[in-house]
């Protein structure tokens, strides 16, 4: 697998976590943007692997799930 489909792979993998982790906590998508203070639609192009979670914007993932940047990684497949 080439570098780009490989990133684009693990993107999408890191989106579904993100929805997995949202709805398990049963939170709006609305309220997941407000917290880590970004739209509604860029929210969801998390959610749907078309852009990359950065690290400021998972420690801000982690503090609204209450969770460790290692916890969140803990069911992620390659």
């Amino acid at each position: 697998m080439n570098q780009r489909l490989c990133l684009e792979h693990n993107r999408m993998n890191v989106g579904r976590l993100l929805l997995l982790y949202r709805q398990y906590a049963k939170y709006k998508s609305r309220f997941v943007a407000m917290g880590l203070k970004i739209s509604l639609a860029n929210y969801s192009k998390l959610e749907n692997g078309k852009i990359e979670l950065t690290d400021t914007r998972l420690i801000s993932v982690c503090k609204l799930y209450h969770i460790s940047r290692p916890e969140f990684y803990l069911h992620f497949k390659y």
